[in-house]
């Protein structure tokens, strides 16, 4: 059952987002994103 804006009524009651879920998984994705172009960078160095 959904109350609307994405929201959505759990089996317990609770309301939940599909947005607030995934930003933890977003988070770790964009700080994944920042780790790599340093080592990207540097095995180009290497093999150039």
């Amino acid at each position: 059952m959904h109350c609307g804006h994405g929201w959505i009524i759990g089996k317990d009651g609770k309301r939940w987002h599909p947005s607030r879920s995934q930003d933890e998984l977003l988070a770790g994705l964009t700080t994944t994103k920042r780790g790599k172009p340093w080592l990207l960078k540097a095995l180009r160095r290497l093999f150039h």
